[in-house]
């Protein structure tokens, strides 16, 4: 009959009946429902988790999904709904004592030096840590490598390093690959760009290839934990490119389906890249366990603090053997990182390598370029700049450059996508609101060539190597210095040069001199216009705004507010 729904009607308890419309579909386990214990899951099922809630209290049906599953998880169900909890959630979770009695011995160094490297002069190798601005702690330091020759690597990374136009190591590769290879705690201090990841990928591999293969569920061995899903991604496939056929490496992220990456970490990864949440999810559920994990890495500590994930680092790391090796790689040096690397990096036998400044600072192989404008003629000069480069290297690339454009809203990144596509340019937009299959793609669109300009909020900002960035654009000025050195720092990477522009207007004065500061400190010439756009900041910041007397009467009838203010005695009624 028309408009009549079919229901079914059956008990789950003896004390309570549900009808379910058979034209729905509804997905729960009644097996598990009925039995007060937990259920024995395969390696590769996965229990309800607080990533994947069931928003709605009641289904629109009439059926309590809250009350139905309450009896699977008390912990899961004090914290779910709420996307706010996950994080504290899993820095709250109580994992069991870690037993590291029956651990077995693992190798760690596997470094010997090559003969040149050790007849290397100590005038040579200071003058050497004098022209890169490289300072060195720690006791007896391994001797610098200025040539890959020297490092002894296999046949197979030789190779993938020459396809990659790799000639010499930089500054942080030949200082930190001898200390990491000797079996040496490390901390990195380098500016982005540097190549950190190649640092700690080719010891890891390394690292890998000398220990026990590994057993049905065992893994990973080396383990490397970043701030976000795009670094992570980036990470794993620097380590596919050189890891060869017999290591395997598994990514582990929020947003992306659990159960695909259980099933290539059960499968015996060697590697695990993975971001804090995501791998504390797996740990506080029993899918991951890191009873062989000898080699950690902390890549962009730094922004990994920031973003919160103390209390889930210090957590995943009590879960790994104590005489592990650890590397910590970062831009910066903030008191915070060092207080994490004194409480799980054996200062004794650590080697501390800083690059330049352990203050954030833009590299020298950029050239900073300012627009100031007022804000409604912002896309005005964002187009003019759009024309200028489309005319300056007409002769040098056959489609327009690699570009990369910040904004600081999601709905400005897809509004400049579309008036960019609209003109004839291939653009795409990359932030927050595009699902991980969608990011995926306009990175590796924007990665191939298929699309020329992407336009990106601070999600790409940090972190992601992206080769042959000519350009980025700052359509939005950052809030704070920090952001903008990192945001540009997209381009002029690996010892190549690169340009920014960055619009900036009368919202934008607080920033101006933390800019000047920043030119200052690599010698970068500064833009007059910085300078008055400094002094008029400092003239009208000060200028005291009229003061607006505050509306206190709730109508501006006064006759209206006597009456409602009088006594009743006072005979007004």
């Amino acid at each position: 009959m028309k408009g009549v729904r079919t229901l079914l009607t059956f008990s789950l308890r003896a004390n309570r009946t549900f009808q379910l419309p058979l034209n729905r579909r509804v997905s729960f386990r009644p097996q598990h429902i009925l039995s007060n214990t937990r259920p024995i899951l395969a390696p590769t099922q996965t229990r309800l988790s607080s990533a994947h809630p069931y928003n709605a209290q009641h289904d629109e049906d009439g059926l309590d999904f809250d009350s139905l599953f309450k009896d699977i998880d008390p912990v899961f169900e004090e914290h779910r709904g709420n996307e706010r909890n996950e994080r504290s959630y899993a820095a709250n979770f109580n994992f069991s004592t870690a037993d590291f009695s029956q651990n077995e011995d693992f190798e760690r160094d596997f470094y010997s030096e090559h003969p040149d490297c050790a007849n290397r002069s100590q005038s040579d190798i200071d003058a050497f840590y004098r022209t890169n601005g490289i300072t060195i702690g720690g006791e007896k330091v391994p001797r610098p490598v200025l040539d890959f020759s020297e490092l002894q690597f296999s046949d197979h990374i030789d190779s993938k390093l020459r396809q990659s136009n790799f000639n010499v190591p930089t500054a942080i590769q030949s200082t930190g690959w001898p200390a990491t290879l000797s079996g040496r705690d490390v901390i990195g201090i380098a500016q982005t760009g540097s190549g950190k990841t190649l640092s700690f990928i080719l010891p890891a591999l390394i690292h890998i290839q000398a220990q026990r293969p590994l057993g049905r569920g065992e893994g990973p061995i080396a383990l490397v934990m970043c701030p976000t899903r795009e670094l992570a991604v980036q990470c794993e496939r620097v380590a596919n490119q050189f890891a060869g056929p017999f290591i395997r490496t598994a990514c582990a992220y929020g947003g992306s389906s659990r159960n695909i990456q259980l099933d290539k970490i059960g499968a015996g990864c060697s590697i695990l890249v993975a971001t804090p949440g995501r791998l504390m999810d797996f740990l506080q559920h029993g899918e991951v366990n890191l009873r062989r994990c000898t080699y950690l890495v902390l890549d962009e500590a730094d922004r990994m603090l920031d973003m919160g994930f103390e209390p889930q680092i210090r957590k995943i790391i009590e879960q790994i053997r104590p005489d592990r090796q650890v590397t910590m790689w970062s831009a910066t040096w903030p008191s915070e990182i060092r207080q994490l690397a004194k409480d799980f990096i054996s200062t004794k036998s650590a080697t501390h390598i800083k690059v330049g400044s352990s203050d954030l600072q833009a590299s020298e192989n950029i050239q900073q370029k300012f627009a100031i404008c007022h804000s409604p003629d912002k896309f005005k000069q964002f187009k003019e700049i759009i024309i200028e480069l489309k005319n300056a290297n007409k002769d040098q690339f056959s489609q327009f450059p690699k570009t990369l454009v910040f904004c600081n809203t999601k709905a400005t990144c897809d509004r400049l996508s579309q008036q960019l596509r609209n003109a004839g340019l291939r653009s795409n937009a990359i932030h927050g609101d595009k699902t991980q299959s969608q990011r995926d793609s306009v990175l590796n669109n924007f990665r191939r060539g298929r699309s020329n300009i992407l336009i990106a909020t601070d999600v790409a900002a940090r972190g992601l190597d992206i080769n042959d960035i000519q350009y980025v654009i700052n359509f939005d000025t950052p809030p704070t210095c920090t952001d903008y050195i990192h945001r540009i720092g997209r381009t002029g990477r690996a010892g190549k040069q690169g340009t920014s522009y960055t619009l900036l207007t009368e919202e934008n004065g607080a920033i101006v001199k933390d800019l000047i500061s920043s030119l200052e400190v690599i010698n970068h010439e500064v833009d007059p216009k910085l300078h008055k756009m400094q002094q008029w900041w400092i003239q009208n910041r000060t200028k005291a705004k009229p003061r607006q007397r505050p509306q206190t009467r709730r109508f501006k009838n006064d006759h209206y507010n006597n009456r409602r203010n009088r006594h009743y005695d006072d005979g007004y009624y």
